[in-house]
């Protein structure tokens, strides 16, 4: 069984400001809000360091954007993120988490508004993001509640994400 190691509250407490230093410097205010908006949302003690460490992996997202410069990037990033929320949360109650999920993907649909987009846009990317986090919670329900479940459903819902792209 995959366990994460146990960091103390201080080495979580900088590792959380890393990454938000790092998603703020290189994607700028809304990839850190939204980082932000899910890390707030998964503020318990019990198992944090899995929890930091499933969703430090949604830089890798951000990796890509600075590599390809293709903002769309931001879809995947935000729905992996989503998805660890959907999935801790889901470990309490599954609505809980899909609403915390939606909370999450809420943060990226008005940052998206503010940039911009047409309704048009952001119907389909909602529509697509809420899917796939019902998805990725109905599939959780049916495997082991353990980190290689969760780390597969969470890649699983932020390749699914880039397909949704092509809607």
């Amino acid at each position: 069984m995959i366990q994460a190691p146990r960091f103390s509250t201080a080495t979580q407490s900088v590792f959380v400001l890393c990454i938000v230093a790092t998603t703020l410097f290189f994607g700028g205010v809304a990839w850190a809000q939204v980082f932000l908006t899910a890390i707030v949302l998964q503020s318990r003690p019990e198992s944090r360091a899995e929890r930091l460490l499933l969703m430090a992996c949604s830089l890798v997202w951000l990796v890509i954007f600075r590599w390809i410069l293709v903002r769309q990037v931001f879809f995947p990033y935000t729905l992996h993120l989503a998805a660890c929320v959907v999935l801790f949360g889901s470990d309490h109650n599954k609505w809980r988490g899909y609403i915390q999920g939606i909370i999450v993907v809420a943060v990226f649909i008005a940052i998206r508004f503010l940039q911009g987009a047409t309704n048009r846009v952001l119907i389909i990317e909602l529509i697509v993001a809420a899917v796939i986090l019902a998805f990725a919670n109905g599939f959780y329900q049916l495997t082991p509640k353990n980190a290689a479940s969760r780390a597969i459903l969470v890649v699983l819902s932020s390749l699914a994400a880039v397909a949704g792209l092509a809607i």
